[in-house]
């Protein structure tokens, strides 16, 4: 079943965002939220992304972060751990899906 993708986020661009560390996700989520943008799918590495997300839910309230390119159940049991509000997945199973 598709879902309407403007009923999930809160705008219709999704900043694509390349983290390599999680000092800078803070600022970079208040950029955007401030330019209208704040929802961000972010691509990092598991431990950033851990520290990366709840600071920003923290730090950011307006902010949507998400986590990219998910592609096993591991991967989105961490996501949803960290806090991600939503994933993004170039394919995806039904062990991943569920």
């Amino acid at each position: 079943m598709m879902t309407d993708p403007t009923t999930l986020l809160p705008g219709p661009v999704v900043a694509v965002v390349t983290l390599h560390r999680s000092e800078t996700a803070v600022a970079l989520a208040k950029a955007l939220v401030a330019g209208g943008v704040p929802a961000l799918e972010l691509h990092c590495t598991p431990a950033v992304a851990a520290a990366a997300i709840p600071a920003i839910l923290a730090e950011v309230p307006e902010a949507v972060p998400g986590v990219g390119l998910v592609a096993t159940p591991q991967d989105v049991a961490r996501a949803i751990a960290d806090g991600a509000k939503f994933l993004t997945s170039l394919g995806t199973t039904p062990a991943t899906a569920a």
